[in-house]
């Protein structure tokens, strides 16, 4: 809008403006220009004037019809100006509409933006409240597999404890068979005492009767085996003690060993 009136005023002034003074001859023929325009002219040039003033006069129609084609061409020239003026306002007018439009995208764009920025920031806080939840799963991972670690090695202490003490039941039932074996070993041996304890009670019982005949044989023989008899049955006595005594050691260790 500020750029008509002076494109205006530029063709005005190219062609309305360039000869003031003719046109001011034009509307009045019977003045002089000169004289007007310098009231204090010297009065000596009258004659001059005069004669310039008859020349005007009679060369008025044709500057007169000069000016008005001059006149017509600036008011056409003003009417061209004057569309191309209002095209340029309705055109500024569409132009600041959609400036104003722009603006408007902008400031929305700047508020999109804003919008934007708030959910970035939502989003990096919720990014690193999630970076301190996993770095705790993290930590807690770490204990998990510690103590998945401390079970796996006390799985395996328990696995050779087991291992152990299958070792040593095999070994006890080993020897609980070497055992057995002792023992049936034992009862044949006391099975076999016990066959002699008879077998020296039945010695015993001959020599008690052999004894008994020899007295009535003959008292002086029987005086001279009398100490040969009581060694005899001491001997006899003292084997029969010996193998109670083992009989009895027998039967304690069967049933130590039972």
């Amino acid at each position: 809008m500020a750029s008509g009136p002076n494109i205006l005023g530029k063709r005005a002034f190219d062609y309305g403006n360039d000869q003031p003074q003719k046109r001011r001859a034009s509307n009045h023929p019977g003045d002089d220009v000169s004289t007007k325009s310098n009231p204090t002219a010297n009065p000596n040039s009258n004659m001059e004037t005069t004669a310039s003033a008859d020349a005007t006069t009679k060369a008025a129609p044709a500057g007169a019809d000069a000016m008005a084609a001059k006149l017509k061409l600036v008011h056409e020239t003003i009417d061209k100006l004057t569309k191309k003026t209002t095209m340029h306002s309705v055109s500024i007018r569409s132009t600041t509409r959609i400036a104003n439009g722009h603006v408007d995208s902008i400031q929305r764009l700047n508020g999109s933006e804003e919008t934007f920025r708030r959910e970035i920031r939502t989003l990096h806080e919720e990014r690193k409240k999630t970076t301190e939840e996993i770095s705790k799963l993290s930590e807690k991972l770490d204990l998990v597999a510690k103590e998945n670690r401390e079970l796996k090695l006390q799985i395996r202490a328990v696995i050779s404890q087991n291992e152990t003490i299958s070792t040593v039941c095999d070994t006890l039932h080993n020897k609980n068979l070497y055992l057995t074996s002792e023992v049936e070993s034992l009862k044949a041996i006391v099975d076999k005492l016990v066959h002699q304890r008879s077998e020296v009670k039945t010695y015993i019982d001959h020599q008690d009767d052999d004894l008994k005949e020899g007295g009535q044989a003959g008292q002086s023989q029987a005086e001279q085996n009398e100490n040969n008899n009581d060694n005899s049955k001491i001997e006899s006595a003292e084997r029969g003690h010996a193998i109670n005594a083992g009989y009895d050691s027998a039967e304690k260790c069967i049933t130590v060993a039972v």
